[in-house]
């Protein structure tokens, strides 16, 4: 499942203006020299936007453990006895 709060902004920067304006934003993460002209900077997200179905997800697994234990205390345990 994909993590949104691991995406980052990429920008490619070849102006030293602009260069610095870019590294004084709070949301700069990490900046990366390609060459003496060009340098990358990495910028987090302003906003998260969760559209993923998160709680679906989890309550699918929870429900699949209950069926797993279910089936293993009544049918494969009772097998054994």
């Amino acid at each position: 499942m994909e993590s949104l709060r691991k995406r980052v902004n990429v920008e490619l920067v070849n102006n030293e203006r602009r260069m610095k304006k870019a590294l004084a934003k709070p949301t700069c993460k990490n900046f990366t020299i390609l060459n003496e002209d060009l340098v990358k900077v990495q910028f987090i997200p302003k906003k998260i936007i969760q559209n993923k179905l998160v709680y679906t997800g989890f309550v699918v697994l929870k429900l699949s453990k209950v069926l797993m234990y279910k089936f293993h205390y009544k049918h494969i345990q009772g097998q054994w006895r």
